[in-house]
């Protein structure tokens, strides 16, 4: 009896029975998941002879967890396919994850539709370290009549990554592969996310721009840090204008910046950082209402000032501060909590009305 594992992610006559729900569908993966079809074909010999096959299609859905260091996988048997003279098999699962990493698996029984099982996982990953591993499995099995005892051997499609205190406080693991999408309304975010829109539609650069120029957490003090950033685009040659008045609301004016200050595509970083924000695209924010207390609403534009070149390395405008405050600490904050961005890490930026 021989074994032969192979992925059925592209397999065209991958079973068509209906398939247990997963995220964020078959064959595919995002952030903190990964769901996919694994075919396992089992040839049944007579001396030399093939005599039969019995192909196996296992399911297997591993479900991350981005602040926590335990997470979870489902497992189950989905299709057999036998073909001539075959004998049922029974088998037990195991799985590991290399350093830093346990799994222990639970499946055991004979290979047939219906069957489930599961394997749980954790990490003790140090502090300020990383793993990155996918999973290692090995079926162990035995069919009466046969070669009484072998092994098949496949890992998880893709690997995931597990950090300590890199992303941020505390243990959680994501799937480094799949780039995350920081989603900026309009609607709540006014100016401050037209300013990106206007960037990412008139300058070269089109940063974070899905398909074009991914933005990269900086967070390596060794590099620059976002402060350092921030002395140069946002407090050089830059004076605050008046206060904003509309509606019931006055606010602060305060200096914004694209590319963010939190990312290496800052125009102060290397390899040819501006001089000062002053060699930025400027624009500043446009009222576009004057009634309510909803500053995205009465600001919900922007406009430029002076001239700029789509050459220009970044954009720096006058927004009033609550939107600028709030995009910064909720939005992007809220991704590298959510997304484990550790520095490096590249992340999209969409602006949605």
């Amino acid at each position: 009896m021989r074994v032969s594992p192979a992925s059925a992610l592209q397999r065209a006559d991958k079973p068509a029975s209906k398939l247990p729900p997963c995220i964020p569908k078959i064959n595919s993966f995002n952030r903190t998941h990964e769901c996919w079809l694994e075919s396992i074909t089992f040839t049944f010999f007579k001396g030399t002879t093939p005599i039969g096959t019995n192909e196996v299609f296992f399911f297997q859905y591993i479900a991350l967890v981005s602040n926590s260091a335990r997470w979870a996988e489902e497992d189950e048997v989905v299709a057999t396919i036998p073909a001539g003279e075959t004998a049922p098999i029974t088998a037990h699962l195991s799985a590991s994850c290399g350093a830093d990493c346990t799994a222990h698996a639970h499946l055991t029984g004979v290979l047939k539709t219906g069957l489930k099982g599961s394997v749980s996982y954790s990490t003790n990953v140090g502090t300020n370290a990383k793993i990155e591993t996918p999973t290692h499995y090995s079926l162990v099995y035995d069919s009466p009549g046969f070669i009484p005892l072998s092994i098949a051997r496949w890992n998880s499609p893709w690997k995931y990554r597990c950090d300590n205190g890199l992303a941020l406080t505390g243990t959680g693991c994501i799937v480094p592969m799949f780039i995350p999408t920081l989603d900026i309304s309009r609607g709540t975010y006014g100016a401050a996310a037209a300013m990106i829109a206007w960037a990412q539609k008139n300058l070269d650069g089109h940063w974070g721009l899905k398909g074009k120029n991914p933005l990269r957490r900086l967070r390596n003090p060794k590099e620059g840090t976002p402060d350092d950033n921030r002395k140069v685009i946002c407090r050089r040659q830059w004076k605050p204008g008046p206060l904003w008045h509309a509606g019931s609301v006055t606010m602060k004016d305060s200096c914004d910046e694209f590319p963010f200050a939190a990312t290496y595509e800052s125009g102060a970083m290397p390899p040819d950082p501006v001089a000062s924000g002053a060699q930025c695209a400027q624009v500043k924010a446009e009222q576009t209402s004057d009634a309510g207390d909803d500053p995205a609403r009465l600001w919900n534009n922007v406009v430029v000032t002076g001239t700029f070149s789509p050459h220009d390395k970044c954009v720096r405008g006058h927004i009033p501060i609550t939107l600028n405050v709030d995009l910064g600490q909720k939005a992007y904050q809220g991704l590298i909590n959510s997304d484990r961005l550790i520095d490096r890490d590249p992340f999209w930026v969409a602006v949605t009305s």
